[in-house]
């Protein structure tokens, strides 16, 4: 069984070694050589964040132009809606939504109200850009008859 002693000198971990062995067996095996069998080394450091450095948003006139219009149905009604592959999409384009971005392994729907940006680490960050309404449930509105009434 592997016995655990501090590092430090020989004669120092030896007698750490004896005093752990001696805990757990109860006795000693006088004269038998040691043998270190492994050696286990912890670290503890801090070093500052690296500094990533952004690509510059590449100037575009206009926004980013769809590859195709497709129709898509969303909040139950049907929408044109334009088609972006990612790659073609530049850090600081932002899409309204309705919009479909395309990937190999991925499909990003922007619902209408939203939209995605691509960032300057290339993250697809979706904002709702139109407040969603308000909606009341019945009954919210004191009325000063039916209040009379119960």
């Amino acid at each position: 069984s592997a016995l655990v002693v501090p590092f430090g000198t020989l004669p120092a971990m030896q007698a750490a070694f004896d005093a752990a062995y001696r805990q757990r067996y109860a006795f000693l095996m006088q004269g038998k050589p040691l043998i270190v069998e492994a050696l286990s080394v912890e670290a503890i450091g801090s070093s500052e964040p690296p500094e990533e450095k952004l690509p510059e948003p590449l100037p575009r006139a206009g926004g980013p132009v769809p590859a195709e219009q497709v129709r898509m149905f969303s909040g139950g009604t049907w929408h044109d809606t334009g088609l972006f592959p990612r790659d073609t999409l530049r850090p600081g384009d932002v899409l309204p939504g309705p919009a479909i971005i395309a990937e190999r392994n991925a499909t990003t729907v922007v619902e209408p109200g939203w939209q995605a940006e691509l960032t300057g680490r290339d993250h697809l960050v979706l904002t709702r850009a139109v407040p969603r309404p308000l909606r009341r449930a019945m009954g919210t509105d004191a009325d000063p008859v039916m209040l009379e009434v119960f």
